[in-house]
């Protein structure tokens, strides 16, 4: 009962920020840049920019701009890049699927699979079909679902803390 009390604590003080400034894309990109405080990457993938890429048209972008211009994510300047497809994308540390391109996940996770990099889908249920993590909209509040092995698939290791927070159908 105490380890509960603890786990609905700690996922308070990690989404506080969330709940009192954030609404629809915004709070999209403060979970993306929580998510990865949860993600350990590769040495091999350390040293240079930490690059979060978008693919699609979607307001999560200019938010995700707007949060980590400036930022370092393990002492890596943070770069933001905008893909208008999955055929133009490179190598990121993390990729968000905007909602109009999620029925591509298969050749996107193709496409990223030597790369080290965190698929996360607009999309609710795309931690199904390969997605590592994907938002989904619940009792009228945003939340996500986890898929851990692709996390390790893809070669990255997770915090027990980031499927301890996810929703469980």
């Amino acid at each position: 009962m105490r380890a509960i009390k603890k786990l609905w604590l700690l996922k308070i003080l990690l989404f506080v920020a969330i709940d009192v400034y954030a609404q629809g894309p915004k709070e999209k990109a403060y979970y993306l840049f929580n998510f990865i405080k949860f993600i350990d990457w590769p040495h091999s993938c350390q040293g240079s920019d930490f690059v979060v890429g978008v693919i699609g048209e979607t307001p999560v972008y200019l938010e995700l701009d707007l949060l980590l211009t400036g930022k370092k994510i393990y002492n890596q300047p943070v770069v933001v890049k905008k893909f208008s497809n999955p055929d133009m994308a490179t190598r990121c540390h993390v990729i968000f699927i905007a909602e109009s391109y999620c029925d591509q996940i298969s050749c996107i996770i193709n496409r990223f699979k030597s790369f080290n990099t965190l698929i996360v889908c607009e999309r609710s249920g795309m931690v199904r079909r390969g997605s590592a993590i994907s938002f989904l909209v619940l009792n009228s509040k945003l939340t996500y679902e986890v898929n851990k092995q692709s996390i390790q698939n893809s070669g990255l290791h997770s915090n027990s803390q980031l499927e301890l927070l996810a929703t469980t159908k």
